[in-house]
């Protein structure tokens, strides 16, 4: 990762014209405040400008064999800047067959503390934050009225997370005013100087207090923070260098630092990235002068700008963008800069779908890692115990793995259970609701239950003993691949690596929580569960990244306040919208404006000016760069152009307004995933029907499936493909007929189908409802689960009026009738046997007839005719031949005697419950046989293909496949 790009080897006309800049004169500018400034300009990256720097004060010479610079120490403003910077002073030892001794190079957040030596230990955040809990408390005991001062809704409460984040936000205020220089105390006087009758003189006064029980605390343990020891090292006067100093860049210091540096202002050299006639807009510190940057120093060029609508569209703009540049650049030669971080796997996946390997630097938090995914879903599943709790457990493939290693046998233990859910719509999977299940899903709960059992997880115990379950889960998970010593070289290096360094990541910040002194948690009496414990890490851990593994040479993406000290000589920058460039910022609730004027705490002047600079800073340094602006954000959000845009004279901005705010340019949209007949390069199609059976057999419900779409036909019955998931709240359509079809079975072979009682019919049929569902669903089922019952039972209620008139004329023959012997058709001299079962038969008293019907329960049924048939083009066409298939399957039942076909409906509005007889003649059912020997012969033609628009919508369970 070193070694990234060598743009002198890549471009000879580059590399000449960087061998003439390299001995450009560097100017020095004459500051009122001692410090000694020298302005590189930015006609190249900020990090070849250093080196050119460095070169002219220590070059390397062919007749040294040591280049020297370790007694120089190099201050950047981001850690990708400091490794660029160690990467091109090796390569250039290196061309001069040198040795080097590097500088001492850090960014600009590691500085504070090398200007001084604390007299105290500097305590850890887990310390501090529980120092703020135990103020809280004392001030609590006190004078409750005090606290509901700064917290007006707050209550009593012994819940420790609430305590927790009421010391987070004092903390961040502590933080974000030590970067001015002021303690909560020093706020308060300034206030009352300016403003005797102060009116948030009462909650400074509490703030003030909070804070000075907060430092005896931390005291009493001869500790102190961050913001302490500043404020002494000023103080004192103490701060010193052991070397010279070079501030590169670093345009935002904080007053605190300014503060500091102040007093070793004989070892500092600044040095400002812009021309010398740009002096006037920097202090002797060289950090920017607000007012000087509120717009752009130069205007954009119009053809260097895309305006694009939908997120995605930024993404291949960027692509767009890289092609015009036919190959003159290299991919290490062009970063792009990503201020919008949801953007960025747009971006990943438009590169390498066009063949371009990227790697996003600061890489994912560690809350966002796979190995944190599986610590929160084992939280989520011991607290709740919920069936959902377990799926998302069990769908993170080490639990999954882990699970089946344990069950000891090859399972898809994942199917197992999204079939489980489907079927027992199970709520809870407790100890009493597991107890009657008896599965591969209940083994693997047992496992995991005996393994991590709910009581440790969820019972208070002392931080150490937290601590040491969550270490425990790590090493029962992860040990094989935590124990590096039996890992052979092989592939999944990666994973590995990301894995090794997330758990190392956690158990240091769990180690963090274990070295709170003793007499801090006594002195809170506080104990936790490993639950909670892991919720507080979770929030030490939210702003930790595990940056990205390097891979070989790749097109480097960015954040904002990175890609500027990148010293790629190409860069683009997506997202220049208000929002993100300039960035916002949320507002400190204790800290009004007025207050913020009176401190001269200026943020947004100053974020407006830094990202001022910094994309002027860009527009200026690259050989070439290109803006992308988005209209929407990834939520769907408008956004409006950066107001950096408009720094150009009246006339152009008139016309960028124009155009910005009307119609949609740029490149267009990435074409959806399936596109039938495109030309287009990025689009796909679905593939075309490949695999073929041997056709011997058909259900009757089939043929419905191949008249609405032959290729989903193909993808449903012969690639047998389909959705299978846990995530069902309720008994979908399907199910819920199926428990009705269930229930009405057992009505049509008991003893009360010849009743004409409705009383009696419906008694029966809740019955065995009742009794069914005790054996299909879980003992705890999910919360609609019930609410449909109910509604079914209304519908049974209904059915059994209607069944008790309709067995006056009719008797009940056969239920769920499966012919004893195959029916086939004859197509062409060959057979296809028909395969189906049919709801019921019933036959007339008197014997004269026959009616075949079939069971609808969907919300609002059809009748048959509505069903079956449909007019296309001013032709009735049949769409379904279920009805009329099912003649064949019953001849042997009703042979010569006449036979009507129907539905019995028992819809959501039970009055329209009844029967519904098709009104088909012979000649109509005649066609429909035709039909069917129609299809059965494409069918075996391997007639399949293309998919058909008007099936859309109509294959849910094909969804994620084909609309």
């Amino acid at each position: 990762m070193v070694n990234k790009r060598s743009h002198q080897s890549s471009n000879p006309a580059k590399s000449r014209r960087h061998q003439a800049e390299t001995s450009q004169h560097f100017s020095e500018i004459l500051t009122p405040g001692n410090f000694r400034q020298i302005s590189l300009g930015w006609s190249k990256p900020v990090v070849q400008l250093v080196l050119d720097y460095l070169c002219q004060i220590n070059p390397p010479t062919d007749c040294d064999s040591l280049w020297d610079l370790s007694q120089l120490a190099i201050v950047l403003p981001t850690s990708w800047a400091v490794r660029r910077l160690l990467a091109q002073l090796a390569e250039k030892a290196r061309s001069h067959g040198v040795v080097l001794l590097p500088p001492d190079v850090m960014t600009v957040g590691q500085l504070p503390e090398r200007l001084y030596s604390s007299e105290k230990p500097l305590a850890n955040e887990p310390t501090c934050l529980l120092g703020w809990c135990i103020a809280l408390q004392e001030l609590a005991y006190r004078d409750e009225s005090a606290l509901r001062r700064l917290f007006p809704h707050w209550t009593p409460s012994p819940e420790r997370q609430r305590w927790l984040t009421l010391a987070q936000s004092l903390a961040q205020l502590r933080y974000d005013l030590n970067g001015g220089g002021f303690s909560f105390h020093d706020v308060l006087q300034i206030a009352i100087q300016h403003d005797s009758q102060f009116p948030d003189r009462g909650r400074w006064e509490t703030l003030a207090l909070l804070e000075r029980l907060y430092l005896e605390t931390l005291d009493r343990e001869g500790l102190c923070d961050v913001a302490a020891a500043r404020f002494e090292a000023r103080s004192r006067n103490s701060c010193c260098l052991d070397r010279e100093t070079l501030l590169v860049g670093l345009v935002d210091l904080p007053p605190i630092v300014r503060q500091l540096l102040g007093q070793v202002r004989n070892q500092i050299t600044v040095l400002t990235v812009a021309p010398r006639e740009f002096s006037d807009r920097f202090d002797a510190l060289g950090c920017l002068i607000p007012e000087c940057w509120q717009e752009l120093s130069q205007c954009v060029p119009d053809d260097r700008i895309t305006l694009c609508q939908q997120p995605a569209d930024q993404a291949y703009a960027v692509v767009r963008f890289l092609s015009h540049l036919n190959e003159r650049y290299g991919i290490e030669d062009i970063t792009v800069g990503a201020p919008d971080e949801s953007l960025v796997p747009l971006i990943v996946d438009a590169l390498e779908h066009h063949g371009l390997p990227a790697r996003y630097g600061p890489g994912r938090p560690v809350i966002r890692t796979s190995v944190w995914a599986l610590l929160e879903a084992l939280s989520g599943f011991l607290e709740q115990k919920t069936a959902e709790a377990f799926g998302s457990l069990l769908r993170h493939p080490t639990a999954e793995r882990w699970l089946a290693r344990q069950i000891g046998r090859k399972i898809d233990l994942l199917t197992e259970y999204d079939t489980w859910c489907s079927q027992r719509l199970p709520l809870l999977m407790d100890e009493h609701d597991m107890e009657r299940e008896k599965n591969s899903v209940k083994e693997a709960w047992q496992y995991l239950w005996q393994r991590f059992p709910p009581h440790t997880w969820t019972c208070v115990q002392p931080i150490s003993e937290c601590a040491e379950r969550l270490r425990d889960i790590l090493l029962e998970f992860y040990g094989p691949v935590l124990d590096t010593a039996r890992q052979p070289a092989e592939s999944n290096s990666e994973a590995k690596a990301e894995t090794l360094e997330v758990c190392g990541t956690i158990v240091e910040t769990l180690g963090e929580w274990l070295q709170v002194p003793e007499r801090v948690q006594s002195a809170l009496g506080w104990q936790t569960t490993p639950g909670e414990l892991l919720r507080w890490v979770r929030s030490h851990l939210a702003s930790t990244r595990i940056p990205a593994p390097w891979n070989g040479p790749s097109l480097e993406i960015m954040g904002w306040l990175d890609v500027a000290w990148d010293d790629a000589p190409v860069t683009v920058l997506t997202s220049i919208n208000e929002g993100f460039v300039p960035s916002t910022t949320q507002g400190e609730m204790f800290l009004t404006a007025e207050l913020r004027e009176w401190l001269q705490l200026e943020p947004s002047a100053r974020r407006i000016a830094r990202d001022a600079y910094l994309l002027s800073l860009i527009t200026s340094s690259r050989e070439e760069f290109h803006i992308v602006v988005g209209r929407q954000d990834t939520e769907g959000n408008p956004l409006f152009p950066s107001r950096f845009l408009f720094s150009c004279d009246d006339k152009r901005m008139v016309k960028r307004v124009s155009r910005f705010f009307a119609g949609v340019e740029g490149p267009p949209r990435r074409p959806p995933r399936w596109h039938k007949h495109s030309t287009n390069r990025d689009a796909l199609a679905p593939p075309a029907p490949t695999v073929m059976v041997a056709f011997s057999e058909i259900r009757v419900t089939q043929f419905r499936d191949y008249l609405a779409c032959p290729y989903r036909f193909y993808l449903r019955h012969v690639l047998q493909l389909g959705t299978l998931s846990d995530d069902v709240e309720e008994l979908d359509p399907l199910s819920f007929g199926s428990l009705a079809h269930r229930v009405l079975c057992q009505f049509a072979r008991s003893k009360y189908r010849i009743s004409t009682n409705p009383d009696e019919i419906a008694e029966f049929l809740i019955r065995a409802l009742d009794h069914t569902i005790e054996k299909i669903l879980a003992h705890t089922p999910r919360p609609s689960v019930p609410l449909q019952l109910e509604q079914l039972r209304e519908r049974f209620r209904a059915f059994a009026s209607f069944q008790a008139s309709h067995a006056q004329e009719w008797e009940i023959l056969h239920s769920e009738y499966t012919p004893a012997q195959k029916v086939t058709l004859v197509v062409d001299g060959e057979p296809v046997t028909l395969i189906g079962r049919i709801d019921r038969i019933d036959r007339r008293r008197d014997g004269s007839e026959f009616l075949i019907i079939d069971y609808k329960i969907s919300e609002d049924p059809a009748p048959p005719e509505k069903t079956h048939r449909r007019r296309q083009e001013s032709v009735v066409k049949w769409v379904d031949l279920q009805l009329p298939l099912y003649r064949h399957l019953a001849k042997s039942v009703i042979r010569c005697t006449p036979v009507k076909l129907g539905y019995i409906i028992l819809p959501k509005d039970i009055q329209q419950t009844g029967l519904y007889q098709a009104p088909w003649s012979d000649e109509e059912l005649a066609d429909a046989d035709a039909t069917a020997e129609e299809v059965i012969r494409s069918i075996r033609q391997g007639i399949f293909w293309p998919p058909n628009k008007d099936a859309e919508g109509q294959f849910p369970d094909l969804f994620p496949i084909l609309p």
